[in-house]
């Protein structure tokens, strides 16, 4: 027990383990990042490198992505170069600016070892770790995500107004990342208004959020003649997940596998030659119709894809280990071992989560604390629910998860047993708890045995 005690305040409760733990963090990125080297990169990841690269060069910006990531790749490409290492090493700030703002509200909230125990799972995750080195927008969006809820609470609580620009700068840049990040728009100056009963605030938070975007908004749309609302794959994506064609269940299919895919039915493909044959201006409003009009005919199928995306995101990580599966690279067969590791820091990260709702930790961070970390995760979801879904897109929402069960997870280190549940709650615990489980049995029958 003494020894126990003592590599806890080791790790999780002195004033510099904070540093022990980054410093570990920074190597395990260093190797992964010397493992990997100047090897091409892929998908989407080799598509945003080659915006950023176009843009130097040419000066022609792609409205298709989210311009987020290409414009910050851009920067480092005319700074540094175009190699797939420099791209790889640009994402590292964004991990360690995450961990930052991590650290700073958990331990607001909380305390010193809740937020080393979430640094920690940080350190490790090994989608945080695959994405601290992958030039993609996921990470990007978790270290904006959560400094934007670090700066509504700290304004809800202090009442400074030098907060409302900050708040908007960060929803835009949001924005810019993951551009269903828009409706936080919608929520945030009602949020504003009923707990400070002010309306001037939420309407600066509104315009220091359009005052971030309309620069990229002017600069594409003047370049491509015509409006370009952030990026033109909004409704292209909207379309693929609500369409006569699109999976039940792996309603994200048809956003990874593009028309010259052999898997491709020749009708859909059809379907989407016709409205890319259309003027630019017009092909997304065409997508909108077609979704639109498959979800009216067919309502049923509809709710059973949005159940699925619903389950889906919840499902546990698997890109890092599926890349490095099917990479043809020397260490591949170890892919299915990282999968399962993968799957074992995701249920940590949830199970936590769930055993600090239910049991008498949850006094330990207040009701409107939690209820605007609740808003915060439903908001950043819902566009997925009703698009296409992935386990690969609730990865913003993991730091936001992971602030309650830390202090679930440092609790049960400190004192070595479970908190106790709530009266009349455990049966609610339980419920949910099997219900993770069957999402997770049911993601992987879906992903080794039923074909879309």
């Amino acid at each position: 027990m003494q020894r126990q005690t003592s590599l806890y305040r080791r790790l999780l409760d002195r004033e510099y383990s904070w540093l022990h733990i980054m410093l570990l963090a920074l190597v395990l990125r260093l190797g992964l990042l010397v493992m990997l080297g100047n090897e091409p990169l892929v998908s989407d990841s080799l598509y945003y490198h080659e915006s950023a690269i176009n843009w130097v060069e040419t000066g022609q910006i792609d409205t298709y992505w989210p311009p987020g990531l290409p414009a910050y790749e851009a920067l480092w490409v005319w700074v540094l170069g175009k190699s797939e290492i420099l791209a790889r090493l640009a994402m590292l700030p964004w991990f360690f600016w995450l961990c930052r703002h991590f650290y700073q509200i958990a331990y607001r909230l909380h305390s010193r070892p809740a937020a080393n125990m979430g640094l920690l799972i940080l350190t490790f995750y090994p989608a945080f770790i695959h994405q601290s080195v992958e030039p993609l927008s996921y990470l990007p969006a978790a270290a904006i995500l959560l400094a934007t809820f670090g700066q509504m609470l700290a304004y809800l609580e202090e009442r400074k107004r030098g907060r409302i620009w900050r708040i908007g700068l960060l929803i835009g840049l949001l924005i810019l990342f993951r551009p269903s990040a828009a409706i936080f728009l919608l929520a945030m100056p009602p949020l504003i208004l009923l707990r400070r009963r002010k309306f001037l605030p939420g309407f600066g938070l509104l315009l220091y959020a359009v005052l971030t975007v309309a620069p990229w908004v002017w600069l594409a749309s003047s370049q491509s003649g015509r409006f370009v609302a952030i990026n033109d794959a909004n409704s292209r994506n909207f379309y693929l997940g609500n369409n006569a064609w699109t999976p039940s269940y792996k309603t994200w299919y048809y956003g990874s596998h593009w028309t010259a895919h052999p898997d491709i039915a020749a009708g859909f493909r059809a379907e989407l030659q016709a409205v890319e044959a259309l003027p630019p201006a017009e092909q997304g409003s065409a997508y909108a119709r077609l979704a639109w009009a498959d979800i009216g005919a067919r309502p049923g199928p509809f709710a059973l894809r949005t159940a699925a995306r619903v389950r889906t995101l919840l499902a546990f990580d698997s890109f890092a280990g599926a890349r490095l599966r099917w990479s043809g690279h020397a260490w591949a067969p170890a892919g299915y071992a990282l999968l399962c590791v993968e799957a074992a820091f995701y249920l940590l990260v949830v199970l936590s989560l769930l055993g600090f709702w239910f049991s008498e930790l949850r006094r330990e961070l207040s009701g409107g604390t939690q209820a605007i970390m609740a808003g915060f995760l439903l908001l950043f979801a819902l566009p997925y629910w009703f698009s296409f879904s992935h386990p690969t897109y609730h990865l913003p929402l993991l730091p936001l998860m992971l602030l309650p069960a830390s202090v679930m997870l440092q609790q049960v280190w400190a004192v070595r047993e479970l908190p106790e549940l709530r009266p009349r709650q455990s049966i609610w615990f339980w419920v949910a708890v099997l219900a993770l489980v069957a999402i997770q049995v049911e993601w992987i029958i879906q992903m080794l045995l039923i074909r879309p």
